[in-house]
């Protein structure tokens, strides 16, 4: 293992992901419904870096956390409404039961949609932007300091790996919620180290099929939530159906079985 200093591998991948993000960030809309998503994830995966760094001492990195997570929180719920609308849409698509309604719902959701890309767009504007940039910027510039990746490599994974064996039976939606946290945070532990940790690979493509199917799990339990909301019973019932098994599935897979 090299003995590099973790933070200039952690530095190497922040400055990829804020490459991606910031031409985002100057179109209008964010770039269409792929725009929002790849803005999400470049947030969501540099939250995970500031996060590691973090543990390492780095109190900037706190900062830059917490300010990333709230510029993603606009973005989630565009997202968020994009992914709803997709569902409805793909349900409707296929037809059969319990989808009375479903159209006239769908209507709304567009139209808050473009409510929330809007507030989104006031939040990730130039002035909001451009301080965030200003900051990483100034956080990339610095020479990375702290331990040894052969130093510290091991007990990164030891931690996050153990948060996700600690939740690794679900039994209720927050359970389950806790345990997609978990195995999203050792999955980009792990890939964020990746050419560190050859070994790591079969462990990888497991976590990524687990986020999925807990990501899928979430997913249609929220839309149920509000189809409930809306009068559609038949609809939020239809939707849970696959719950558990997709979070049996996705937790079996995140403890390795």
């Amino acid at each position: 293992m090299s003995s590099g200093k973790v933070l200039e591998v952690i530095r190497k991948k922040v400055a990829k992901e804020a490459k991606r993000l910031w031409p985002l960030l100057e179109l209008e809309g964010f770039g269409g419904t792929e725009g929002v998503h790849d803005a999400r994830v470049a947030l969501r995966r540099t939250r995970s870096l500031w996060r590691l760094a973090e543990g390492l001492g780095d109190e900037r990195a706190r900062k830059l956390r917490r300010r990333a997570r709230a510029l993603a929180a606009g973005l989630g719920a565009v997202r968020d409404l994009d992914v709803l609308a997709a569902r409805l849409e793909g349900d409707l698509a296929e037809g059969g039961p319990g989808l009375k309604g479903v159209e006239a719902w769908l209507g709304r959701i567009r139209s808050e949609r473009r409510g929330a890309l809007a507030a989104a767009s006031h939040v990730l504007g130039p002035k909001e932007a451009g301080r965030y940039r200003k900051k990483v910027e100034a956080w990339l510039d610095r020479e990375p300091e702290g331990p040894t990746l052969e130093r510290a490599l091991p007990g990164l994974v030891e931690v996050a790996a153990a948060q996700v064996l600690d939740a690794g039976r679900p039994g209720t939606e927050a359970e389950a919620h806790r345990l997609r946290i978990a195995v999203k945070r050792l999955r980009y532990t792990l890939e964020a180290f990746r050419e560190w940790l050859p070994e790591e690979e079969a462990r990888i493509e497991r976590l990524v099929r687990a986020q999925d199917l807990l990501g899928e799990a979430h997913d249609r339990t929220i839309a149920a939530f509000l189809a409930r909301q809306e009068g559609l019973e038949a609809y939020a019932s239809l939707l849970e159906s696959a719950v558990p098994g997709l979070v049996e599935e996705g937790a079996a897979l995140a403890r390795g079985e």
